[in-house]
């Protein structure tokens, strides 16, 4: 199970999608021991997904995650097309406007 360390979080302990965060400012008195949650297993689909922090993945499934940080050629993919390629594997199409925006 992979952690991530946040110092946000209003409570001591949530478990999500298979990750368990644990807030470092909550008091050791006020944590619990955690309780892990089994990473969710992935979703299969016929369609295309788009996911990610910045929507920059394109993926056949519905729950990709990122990290989030903003990349200048993630807003090429705003106006790309996520769909199945002719490998069978969903990506975006490589129009010669996606392209071009990639390649600045």
């Amino acid at each position: 199970m992979q952690k991530i360390i946040l110092g946000i979080l209003g409570i001591g302990v949530v478990a999500t999608l298979g990750f368990l965060l644990i807030n470092k400012n909550t008091q050791k008195s006020d944590q619990k021991k955690p309780t892990e949650v089994p990473a969710k297993p992935a979703t299969v689909s016929e369609k295309c997904f788009i996911g990610g922090c910045s929507s920059q993945i394109c993926s056949d499934r519905t729950d990709i995650v990122s990290t989030c940080e903003y990349r200048e050629e993630y807003a090429c993919y705003q106006t790309a097309k996520c769909e199945r390629q002719g490998n069978g594997e969903c990506g975006w199409t490589q129009t010669q406007a996606l392209q071009m925006c990639l390649s600045k």
